[in-house]
């Protein structure tokens, strides 16, 4: 489920060039597809029944969506739950990685300490890091009265990317209240439907709440979390195109029985001509290889000439450095969930394979791009009060065929969060009216030879 916030003038945002600037899901609009959609898989592992982070049963989604560009607004909140309870009562094994450490990430440090989550995974714009993690605490607070009582305190985590190239991240826009609505619109896959009011989180929403709010129906595939531009994917920039949201998942059968990994991607990195679909360029994307791969050359050459002019050359760098959409920096947040009983040791080393999907999509993760993944079992509660001071768990071992396949689960669908990022998002608006567009689908024509009826035409869908 989803909640949105459109300002009037989001409704219709008016004619860009020859087509005209898409806002983010809710608009009626045709919708765009994904990988499978277009007949296109990556590696052979199967998928869940939604492809989608939650076909890991328990772990719900939910989104905020701020949008009112005339205003310089375009961002959100996402929000994560390990399981439908307290989870602070019942924390979850974790493990962070850190790809590059460029960014402002909250609440890593202990959970590298003690290995457990122990509130929901909130994804938000860079600027609002503190203000959402307020949010966050709140939700929490009114979950359990003992926290910060007689129970201790709370560690909550709370991922960042920036969005400053299409959201006026200064203006602060996201409010504590977004974070709660994003817990509150919160939904599990078709495999574990929600169950009354305990599925929920508290409604502690202040009185007076935004106005506006449009609350969101689940994507139309049976309750898999929406994806592209929405939440925190608002604003976000992939390989020069609109980004945003993407999720998928694997099935890994194995001898010591079946198991579902869950994969949610925040895509917000790379440049244009980096952008490789299944190994391959992406034709738009090729056509811009020249001016990436030729830019710090022509930068080192121009500024050696004694015919350079500084002021010239320093504005462009200025112009170089506020650019989001040409810019390789940016930043990728990758949650892994699964179900499969492991150590947070262990899910440690299912982290560090999602590098390896990030890569095959292009990705040489640059300088300024904070890059992080967490990665979570369902497959056991860990009490905050353990009754015994002996603990008995159930593992994988690392060895083991089917650990191996959860390896290879992490890498596949981690390449097609990306990709169905940057597929189900649309042409957006934003900031200083600052447009940023869809990967075009005829792109992709050389790997699927043609689109079907219908889809070459989504390339310039657009508007309500």
């Amino acid at each position: 489920m989803s909640g949105r916030e459109f300002g009037p003038e989001s409704c219709h945002p008016g004619p860009v060039g020859p087509e005209r600037a898409a806002h983010p899901a809710g608009a009626r609009r045709a919708e765009r597809p994904r990988l499978r959609d277009l007949g296109l898989q990556v590696g052979c592992l199967p998928t869940g029944p939604l492809n989608a982070i939650t076909d890991v049963a328990g772990v719900m989604v939910g989104h905020h969506t701020l949008y009112r560009p005339d205003a310089g607004v375009c961002t959100g909140v996402t929000a994560i739950r390990p399981h439908p309870d307290n989870p602070f009562r019942e924390k979850v094994w974790a493990a962070a990685h850190v790809i590059n450490g460029f960014g402002k990430a909250m609440g890593l440090v202990q959970i590298a300490e003690l290995g457990t989550l122990e509130t929901p995974i909130v994804l938000t714009n860079t600027l609002s890091v503190g203000i959402a993690a307020h949010g966050l605490v709140r939700w929490m607070l009114a979950m359990d009265a003992a926290i910060g009582d007689s129970a201790g305190t709370v560690n909550p985590v709370v991922l960042e990317c920036s969005d400053a190239y299409l959201n006026d991240q200064r203006a602060l826009a996201i409010q504590p209240e977004h974070v709660l609505l994003a817990l509150d619109n919160a939904r599990a896959g078709s495999t574990l439907p929600p169950v009354g009011g305990a599925t929920r989180g508290p409604d502690v929403r202040a009185q007076g709440e935004a106005s506006g709010v449009t609350p969101g129906d689940s994507d139309s595939s049976g309750g898999r979390p929406e994806e592209g531009v929405v939440g925190a994917g608002t604003g976000m920039i992939c390989y020069g195109y609109k980004g945003g949201i993407g999720t998928a998942s694997r099935v890994v059968a194995g001898p010591a029985g079946t198991f579902v990994v869950g994969v949610m991607v925040l895509a917000n990195f790379g440049r244009r001509g980096e952008l490789r679909f299944l190994g391959r360029p992406v034709a738009a994307s090729r056509d811009a290889a020249g001016d990436v791969c030729g830019s710090a050359e022509r930068a080192y050459g121009a500024s050696r000439s004694p015919h350079a002019a500084p002021g010239r050359m320093r504005a462009q760098g200025r112009q170089d450095e506020g650019s989001g959409a040409s810019r390789g920096d940016g930043s990728v947040i990758v949650v892994v969930a699964t179900d499969a009983p492991l150590t947070s040791r262990q899910l440690g080393r299912l982290a560090r394979r999602a590098v390896v999907g990030l890569s095959r999509t292009g990705s040489h993760i640059s300088h300024g791009s904070g890059e992080f993944v967490l990665a979570f079992s369902t497959a056991a509660r860990v009490p905050h009060q353990a009754p015994d001071e002996v603990m008995s768990i159930r593992l994988l071992p690392d060895h083991g065929e089917t650990f191996a396949g959860l390896l290879v689960a992490v890498a596949d669908a981690t390449e097609e969060c990306v990709y169905n990022a940057l597929l189900r998002a649309h042409t957006t608006r934003g900031f200083r009216g600052r447009v940023v567009e869809a990967l075009p689908l005829g792109a992709l024509h050389p790997l699927r030879g043609g689109c079907p009826t219908g889809l070459a035409e989504q390339d310039t869908e657009g508007g309500a």
